[in-house]
């Protein structure tokens, strides 16, 4: 019972190592704001195209 024990915790340990080894290292803050910023830019440009003027002009949504 003891070296199925063993055996387990080894393989837990030795999976958990492998899978931090070949993960790769995330992007840095840097580069996924300025995606973020280029998102928003190109919806922003988007909505003005189909609006036919400046989001934040006034209100150029209307409810009701």
């Amino acid at each position: 019972m003891g070296f199925i024990a063993t055996a387990a915790v080894l393989g837990i340990v030795s999976w958990v190592g492998y899978t931090l080894a070949v993960t790769p290292p995330p992007k840095p803050m840097e580069e996924i704001e300025e995606e973020l910023r280029k998102a928003e830019r190109s919806i922003t440009d988007r909505a003005e195209e189909l609006v036919g003027r400046k989001v934040g002009e006034g209100a150029w949504l209307r409810i009701g």
